[in-house]
């Protein structure tokens, strides 16, 4: 039984995951196209104060981690 309980877990977690990262995606589509439709500012993200430097560390930490499981494995060369 407890099985079963971790299975359906992991068939959740893995159901979550996709979902969080197909919506983060859309998300990030949908900023660069507003990013590139939009006349007059050179750096949208910085006229909402959204500059690299203001960026939690462990935001940064966990974007990286999230572009590493992003990628496919490569196995065998």
């Amino acid at each position: 039984m407890q099985a079963n309980i971790d299975d359906e877990i992991q068939r959740s977690y893995r159901r979550l995951q996709k979902k969080l990262s197909l919506e983060f995606q859309e998300k990030l589509s949908e900023w660069e196209r507003l990013k590139q439709n939009s006349p007059g500012t050179s750096n949208p993200s910085s006229a909402c104060g959204f500059v690299e430097e203001n960026r939690d560390p462990n935001f940064i930490k966990k974007m990286e981690e999230w572009q590493k499981n992003k990628e496919p494995a490569t196995v065998g060369c």
